[in-house]
């Protein structure tokens, strides 16, 4: 059977006493422990409440102070200390919020003057998309020909004669100004009209018909060759006399007769003369490689007459 040994009593009595000791001991670590909890615990509220409201060091100390007087002396003392310690610590964070506010300056002088490099980048993007590009258009001007008056003058002259002649004329040459209802007072349809005056100078083919609108009068023609000078605004015709043809009779030569020569001038489509006979021709014009004129004509006797010209 199990031996039972047996303690003595003196020995049990010592333990009881020793733990007896050691239990104030025990407390005071114990309760030492909670306060620096407590304290740790504390600090950071305690720095926001100095932030806030500026009385921290106050509310500290009272929260720390008030547990001294259930604690032993020396839980006090730590407390003391504790307090001392987080009075230190709870400048720190002031330091803290000093410094991250000049970096928070810094951070945003940083972003404004990187707002205003991206304004001005902007600015010079809209200004340089807002210049107009302007295109220069070369503008190609031909330049016109200015024909002095003297040289269409002499283009005229030089024109009229190369028309000019001196052939005798003969009745078959006249038969275009006999239109359907008689004798022809206008330029026919496609003409070109001969403006310049210098353009009717040189020879010319005639027929003169004398009394052409009188039905009871005796019917006459007559050729003649017709040579025409102009001197600035003057005009001289001189009359070349060929043949005379009345009606019923023979053909009578007239190139005996001396020449008549008359004066007068230009008018805005021709040439007048006025004296012992007048002439008046209103109307030249070119038409299929001929030169072309019609006039009238009253002779010294006063017998009038239509005056008919042709030149090739």
């Amino acid at each position: 059977m199990p031996v039972q040994t047996a303690v003595p009593k003196d020995v049990t009595k010592k333990a009881q006493e020793k733990s007896k000791l050691l239990l104030p001991i025990i407390n005071a670590v114990l309760a030492a422990v909670v306060i620096a909890a407590g304290v740790i615990i504390i600090i950071n509220p305690g720095n926001k409440l100095s932030t806030d409201e500026g009385s921290s060091s106050d509310s500290l100390s009272e929260s720390r102070t008030a547990p001294s007087s259930e604690s032993e002396p020396g839980a006090a003392a730590e407390s003391s200390s504790a307090a001392e310690s987080g009075t230190e610590i709870s400048s720190l964070p002031q330091v803290t919020t000093a410094a991250t506010a000049e970096t928070t300056a810094e951070a945003a002088t940083t972003t404004s003057e990187e707002t205003t490099t991206t304004t001005q980048a902007a600015t010079t993007a809209e200004t340089t998309t807002s210049k107009k590009t302007t295109t220069t258009k070369k503008t190609t001007t031909t330049a016109k020909t200015t024909v002095k008056p003297e040289d269409k003058n002499q283009s005229a002259l030089d024109e009229a004669k190369s028309y000019s002649t001196n052939a005798r004329p003969s009745f078959d040459e006249f038969e275009w100004c006999y239109g359907q209802n008689g004798l022809i007072s206008e330029m026919p349809e496609g003409g070109k009209t001969i403006s310049n005056p210098l353009g009717f100078s040189g020879g010319w083919k005639a027929m003169i018909i004398y009394n052409a609108y009188d039905s009871s009068a005796q019917y006459m023609r007559e050729l003649n060759n017709i040579n025409i000078e102009i001197t600035g605004s003057e005009v001289k015709v001189t009359i070349d006399w060929y043949q005379m043809e009345v009606e019923g009779s023979e053909l009578f030569n007239e190139e005996d007769m001396d020449d008549s020569v008359f004066t007068g001038y230009i008018t805005e489509s021709g040439i007048y003369i006025s004296g012992d006979v007048d002439i008046s021709i209103g109307r030249f014009w070119q038409q299929d490689g001929k030169e072309y004129a019609i006039g009238a004509i009253v002779g010294v006797d006063g017998t009038p007459g239509y005056l008919a010209m042709v030149r090739k």
